[in-house]
């Protein structure tokens, strides 16, 4: 079969009338269980207009822990996750307001300022294990806040959202 040179010009406009979203970079689906979802205006989806990832698609943005006491646990444990910065720059995310929302639908916004100035860890893990739904996780927003004890404050504490399962980005 001949490839005619009159099909070039609208095989290109073809590609070009595309939506942009098709053309973007995508995110693959998720092959395990999806413990977050984002939704609203982000670039990159998925899943029927959002962003869902399973474990190994968190960590494959890259982990970082440390080890800090929290207003919530007693004593001081090491906590495993990835930052929010590195999620919302994969879904294209950046400079929006977001709405956290728990399994128990408690809810808490927080602005571009809040999330440029802290490092709010995604954390999965407590203290080299998973985090259950019953040990706060599967996702606990987290702040360092033995790193820095001014962190310890009513809007920090608010946005430490444990049982995270949804991003809502507006």
């Amino acid at each position: 079969m001949r490839f005619s040179r009159r099909l070039i010009p609208a095989f290109a406009l073809a590609v070009l009338t595309l939506p942009f979203d098709l053309l973007a970079a995508s995110l693959p689906a998720p092959a395990g269980k999806v413990i977050l979802t984002l939704s609203g205006e982000i670039e990159h989806t998925n899943v029927d207009g959002t962003a869902q990832f399973d474990r190994a698609m968190l960590e494959a943005l890259g982990t970082h822990e440390f080890t800090t006491g929290t207003p919530y646990t007693e004593g001081v444990n090491t906590w495993r996750g990835i930052f929010l910065k590195d999620l919302l720059a994969k879904v294209g995310a950046n400079e929006s307001r977001l709405l956290f929302e728990a399994l128990d639908l408690y809810t808490w916004e927080v602005t571009p300022e809040f999330v440029a100035s802290h490092d709010v860890l995604l954390a999965f893990e407590k203290d080299g294990r998973t985090m259950r739904v019953r040990d706060k996780g599967p996702i606990w927003a987290l702040f360092n806040w033995d790193a820095d004890p001014s962190l310890n404050n009513e809007a920090v504490n608010g946005a430490s959202v444990w049982q995270l399962r949804t991003i809502i980005v507006k």
